[in-house]
């Protein structure tokens, strides 16, 4: 909770404050969880609530990647066994990456949420369920994050049809295909103008200094050299699984590798993921990386099992048994008194300055982005009605405008990382209509009255 900011407090308002179907200011990234987090009205709570639906999630895709290698050897494994391996290989995964990035993936974004929802996907389509149900699916995977379509071969590993596995697999990748391409055009046509060409700026001149970049900003969140390890280790393993029980849907590791690599290359391209900087935009890596040593850690965990004495393997299936039990009970323990003691620096440096909000009598907060929201998050948890003033306000302008014109004739304004000149022309900008500085209420934190032209005040 120490890395908390702005980005992963703001699903927590749109769950609470306004939902809408796209994330606050995007024409892409379906809200399905604040949609479900809804009756969580308290936004931390709402917050601590997504945040384990979505680590979850990243364990979820784990023990996915687990039994699709178990498929693509045609074998079953116990339970205990499918447990252990999703527990070492989350373990696995996690180690060579940075604390930012480990956050970024597993507890802000909803990347491998977005994942699990395709496995779903995937499970509905072989299990010959309803075209139209499979679609409906399909779509609101597609909208939480269209970049995963790039997985949808993946299928081919739940599949032991000889005969229908590629057909299957590809009538599916279409599928994906056009649920993307529908989620697109919807965003382009509801979505925000703003943000439509965001991701269009490809340039195939910036190839060179852009792989440059992208490796380097990777580079500088992983453990690079254990990542190599990690992937050369478990190459080995599949080849060897490969070769002694030889199976076309293994073939599936390198096409994942070889996509993932395609990703890099065309999104190092992007002039908006050139300016950002951001590991998150090459997902598909991490992903990759999951899938890999997934497979690997439950490939070594079936040669163990075999090797190991019947009466040994019974006994130690029991004991399995009662261990995972008991984890479950520690880490719901561990989870419960985590989030109920859980200190989040960011909240706790905002409260205080909501607070003094509240005195002041000022419910909008006009300025810097990082500011603004975990002062909203603060402010609404004790039940201030506090607006923000900031990037990704757009769902919120009706509010806004409305709270400006209940305030009387100078309403106060909390303002963070701005002069009062700056701040009144914020809400100039947003609001679409002149305010001026009226009064400095006070000057730490700063909070001024604003009045409209034309309103008789000053």
């Amino acid at each position: 909770m120490q890395l908390t900011n702005a980005d992963a407090l703001l699903p927590a308002l749109m769950s609470t404050q306004k939902w809408t179907p796209f994330y606050w200011g995007q024409d892409r990234l379906f809200n399905l969880l604040p949609l479900l987090a809804a009756p969580i009205r308290n936004p931390l709570w709402n917050f601590h609530v997504q945040t384990v639906v979505l680590s979850v999630s990243f364990f979820g895709v784990v023990a996915m990647f687990s039994l699709l290698h178990v498929r693509a050897r045609r074998q079953r494994v116990s339970i205990p066994l499918s447990a252990v391996a999703t527990l070492v290989a989350g373990i696995v995964v996690v180690w060579p990456l940075a604390d930012v990035i480990r956050y970024r993936f597993i507890v802000e974004q909803m990347y491998f949420f977005s994942a699990l929802m395709w496995a779903a996907a995937m499970s509905l389509w072989l299990g010959r369920c309803s075209r139209w149900a499979v679609a409906v699916v399909v779509l609101i995977a597609a909208a939480l994050n269209p970049s995963i379509v790039v997985f949808a071969p993946l299928i081919v590993l739940f599949d032991n049809d000889d005969h229908q596995r590629i057909r299957r697999a590809f009538g599916f990748t279409v599928l994906g295909a056009a649920a993307a391409v529908t989620v697109s055009w919807l965003g382009a046509r509801f979505g925000p103008v703003d943000n439509r060409a965001l991701y269009s700026g490809f340039d195939v001149g910036r190839l060179p200094a852009g792989i440059q970049l992208s490796i380097r900003n990777l580079l500088a969140v992983v453990n690079g050299w254990a990542v190599l390890a990690l992937v050369l280790i478990a190459g080995v393993v599949l080849a060897w699984t490969a070769v002694q029980r030889p199976s076309r849907a293994l073939l599936v590791y390198p096409a994942l590798v070889l996509s993932s690599g395609l990703w890099l290359f065309i999104f190092s391209m992007n002039d908006w993921v050139g300016r950002n900087h951001d590991p998150r935009y090459f997902f598909p890596l991490f992903v990759t990386l999951a899938a890999l040593i997934s497979a690997a850690v439950t490939e070594c965990l079936i040669q163990i099992r075999w090797r190991l004495p019947d009466q040994l393997r019974i006994v130690g299936s029991r004991v399995i048994h009662v261990g995972i039990w008991c984890l479950a009970l520690v880490a719901s323990w561990a989870a419960v008194d985590a989030i109920h003691g859980a200190h989040m620096p960011v909240v706790d440096r905002a409260s205080a300055v909501a607070e003094i909000a509240r005195d002041a009598d000022a419910n909008l907060v006009v300025g810097d982005y990082w500011a603004v929201w975990p002062v909203v998050v603060a402010g609404r948890a004790v039940g201030d009605d506090l607006l923000g003033v900031s990037f990704r306000s757009d769902p919120i302008l009706d509010e806004i405008k409305k709270e400006l014109s209940q305030g009387g004739d100078a309403p106060r304004v909390l303002c963070l990382g701005a002069d009062p000149v700056a701040c009144a022309d914020v809400v100039t900008s947003w609001t679409e209509e002149f305010w001026f500085v009226d009064e400095v209420v006070l000057n730490d934190p700063l909070i001024i009255s604003v009045a409209a032209a034309g309103s008789g005040v000053g």
